[in-house]
Order: C-alpha cells, then structure tokens, then sequence
C-alpha cells in the first residue's frame, strides 16, 4: 500500500531528474566542439525523430511492465546520455549520447504522471492530483533552474565537460529514490496507442473547420518559435553576452517562471 511518504519520493525525484548541470550550457559547449549551429540543428532533428518513432512504444511498456523500473531506466539513460555528451568531440559521438537523451524523455513521457496518479490513488486521494503533480513538475523545474545556475559557474571555473559528468550523480541518486519508492498495484493505462487513432481525427476536424486551422497554423508557428528560443537561445545569447555564468542564470530564470506557474496553476481552475 502506497503511503504519504511515497509521494514526497516522487518530489525529491522530480528535483533529481530537473538537476541537470548542462542545460545552461549544452549549446555552448557544442559550438566549443565545433559543432557549429548546423550541428545544433542536426542534434535538434534527430532527437525530435527518434521521440515521435518511440513515444507510443514506451508508454504501453510503462502499462504493462513497471513504471517504477521504468523511470529507473529514464535516469540510468540519462546518466549514460550526459557521459556520451561530456566525452563527445564530434556530432557522431554527441548523436549518440543523444539516442539515450531520447530514452531518457520517452520513458519518462508520462510516466511520472501516471505513477503520480496511480500512488494518489491507492492512498484514495486522486482529487489532488493537480495540486500534487503541479507541485511535483515544480520542483522538476526547480531542479532544472539550480542546475542552470550551477552550469555556468562549473564551466566556467572548470570546464564544459565537467558540468555533464556531475549530473551523472544526480542521476544515481534518483535511482537510488527511485528503487526504494513502492509500485502501486492500481495502474491507470495511458493508452498512448490510440494515439495515431486520435490525430487522424483531429485532422479530419482541422481540414474541415477553416478557423480551426487557422488556430492550428498560428499554434504551430509559434511552436517553432519556442523550438529556436530553446534549442538556439544560448548561441543568440552568446553574441551579446560574454560571460557563461550569465547564460546559466538566465536559463534559471525561465526555469524559475514555470516553476511558479506549475506551483500556483490548480488555483485556477
């Protein structure tokens, strides 16, 4: 049986996944490389390819196998994705860390939520599942916010390549959460293959309804716009400002801003 403290694991496992110490730096660290901009881009591409292949396939295993070990598996993969990338000194090399980048986001594509719900559930207080969640993915974004700031100053006192080696003890921290944390008997399917199902009816709905493709149109536009801000900001940012300390602050202040509004969200509605 699930108990109040299974929930405050989940907690500390969300900040465990968002302490990453290279996400304020890991665009500068590829120009370092020699990557360049069109290598960013390359890396941009695979990484969205390999989760739209393997999303779906991920979350029926969360179903039927375990979503605890399954989340275990998210860590160990981005451990071993943070080594490929600290050693990379070429895009074949950084491609690869990328592969295990890519488990680590499918296999955790929904499973914390699920997890989430299924131990709220057993403990008979699913109801707080908003609150309880938005208070989770806060964290996780305040994990990524403290990592952000500690980024910077470890590239900058030491070196690129540092910043991914430590994060792989956070990352064996969390398993460490992760396997002492107990699997609730009541799972709620996530029923990620119907997915396809689902997107060849909205299309249907969008093809048909000329405003409702309008909306479309301008949502995906300014997705992509989010995509250059997120996968690009750090090298726009470099022409303007030189110190890499900067960058790593700036990159937790956007993270701190979706923390809040994770935090304050069930208020409304």
């Amino acid at each position: 049986m699930s108990t109040e403290r299974d929930i405050h694991k989940l907690y500390l496992s969300n900040f465990l996944t968002g302490l990453v110490f290279w996400y304020g730096i890991e665009q500068l660290f590829m120009l370092s490389i020699g990557l360049g901009t069109i290598g960013i881009g390359i890396n941009v591409a695979f990484l969205a390819a390999f989760n739209l292949v393997f999303d779906i396939p991920s979350g029926m295993v969360a179903d039927r196998w375990s979503r605890k070990y399954l989340l275990v598996v998210s860590a160990v993969a981005l451990a071993t994705a943070s080594v490929f990338y600290g050693s990379a000194s070429s895009l074949v090399t950084f491609l690869v860390g990328t592969v295990f980048y890519g488990i680590y986001i499918v296999t955790t594509s929904g499973t914390y939520q699920a997890i989430t719900y299924d131990t709220l559930h057993e403990l008979g207080k699913e109801k707080l599942y908003s609150k309880i969640f938005g208070r989770a993915y806060g964290l996780f974004l305040v994990g990524a916010g403290v990592g952000n700031i500690a980024s910077g100053f470890i590239a900058s006192h030491w070196s690129y390549r540092v910043a991914f080696f430590v994060t792989v003890i956070s990352c064996l921290l969390n398993v460490v959460v992760m396997l002492s944390l107990h699997e609730p008997r009541y799972h709620k399917d996530e029923n990620k293959e119907k997915f396809l199902l689902q997107i060849g009816s909205a299309t249907k709905r969008i093809v048909t309804h000329r405003l409702l493709a309008v909306l479309v149109s301008m949502a995906v536009m300014l997705t992509v716009i989010s995509v250059f801000f997120l996968d690009m900001g750090q090298v726009y940012m470099s022409s303007y400002i030189s110190g890499v300390e900067a960058i790593g602050i700036l990159w937790a202040v956007y993270a701190f801003a979706l923390a809040l509004g994770s935090f304050i969200a069930h208020y409304f509605y």
